[in-house]
């Protein structure tokens, strides 16, 4: 299974959207955690299930000093188990081909201030 993170500090712009589809479309990625989307869930997920298909998303809503975060996934390599959400955090717990066990993978994004009280509340 390959995974990749990327910050995308907003995806409304075009240029972005291609950059995107691009950068997915040309590599063996299965699974893609974005940060700040700077969008609602109901909207990121359906535009970028459309962008790219054969990928399924999850997503948060952007709020606050949360900037809005997604986990993709090819639909053929990885089957989801289950997701979830908190404040700051978005998971999946996943079966993939390449391993024997289930996985989990989280997706954060904390404040640039008050780092030491975000990780502290978070474990």
């Amino acid at each position: 299974m390959i995974l990749t993170s990327w910050n995308c500090r907003g995806l409304a712009s075009k240029p972005k959207k291609l950059a995107l589809k691009d950068w997915i479309s040309n590599s063996n990625l299965d699974v893609i955690l974005l940060q700040e989307t700077l969008g609602k869930a109901s909207e990121i997920e359906p535009m970028l299930k459309s962008l790219l298909p054969g990928w399924v998303f999850i997503a948060m809503d952007a709020s606050g000093h949360l900037g809005g975060l997604a986990i993709g996934y090819k639909e053929r390599r990885v089957k989801i188990i289950n997701h979830w959400g908190l404040k700051n955090v978005l998971g999946m717990e996943v079966l993939s081909p390449d391993f024997p066990f289930p996985i989990t993978i989280v997706n954060v994004y904390g404040p640039c201030q008050g780092k030491d009280s975000f990780w502290e509340e978070l474990m």
